[in-house]
């Protein structure tokens, strides 16, 4: 069995996950994207819940093209996904402003994988969790996790994608009361399921 494994952890940056060539003409520079139709073709993208501003809106807007010239098969969320400070619930207007109203096109509603950045923990974390249950794309099952997905149909030939929650990780978040949240985590815990959840091989392993 190939292994593929890819770590998912908070990071400040958008991009999108495949080779961009540049053709050059005499007044501007235009991007082209090649699509392969075997590839798993995947955005990710981070720090981004900015009620629509700073470019928000414009950026969504070029994901929805991108996403439907690749036939993106889903999204990474990775981290700083409301800011300044979380959501306060299920029910939080951000929700609205800087998700549900900003990725609106078609392309668009497959599956976001999305993990904890340290503005999400200025909120409340259990409310991104619970959003899985309310959004169909939206999915938070935990503060870590994995998936396994197979290559082009090949259960075989898998991609394991290992989500991380890394805020509770780094000293600093301890010594304010704005990441409070950090310190009911067993960071002890996370990292022996990160050990087990890397030497399990595939049940289909040959």
């Amino acid at each position: 069995m190939k292994k593929n494994i890819l770590f998912i952890l908070p990071l400040f940056f958008i991009t999108i996950l495949h080779v961009a060539a540049q053709e050059k003409d005499s007044s501007k520079t235009k991007l082209s994207l090649t699509v392969n139709k075997k590839a798993l073709n995947f955005i990710a993208m981070g720090d981004w819940g900015r009620n629509g501003e700073y470019k928000q809106k414009e950026v969504a807007d070029q994901m929805g093209i991108t996403a439907k010239t690749l036939n993106t098969d889903f999204f990474i969320a990775t981290g700083d996904n409301f800011y300044p400070s979380g959501v306060a619930s299920t029910q939080d207007h951000r929700w609205i402003d800087s998700y549900e109203n900003i990725y609106t096109a078609h392309s668009l509603q497959q599956n976001w994988y999305v993990v904890l950045g340290n503005h999400d923990y200025k909120g409340n974390v259990q409310a991104e969790i619970d959003y899985t249950k309310v959004d169909r794309r939206w999915n938070m099952p935990a503060r870590y996790y994995f998936k396994k997905l197979p290559l082009n149909g090949d259960t075989t030939q898998q991609v394991l994608l290992v989500f991380i929650d890394t805020t509770p990780l780094i000293d600093e978040y301890y010594k304010g009361a704005d990441h409070a949240d950090v310190k009911t985590q067993d960071t002890a815990q996370q990292r022996k399921w990160l050990e087990a959840v890397l030497s399990d091989p595939s049940p289909n392993i040959k």
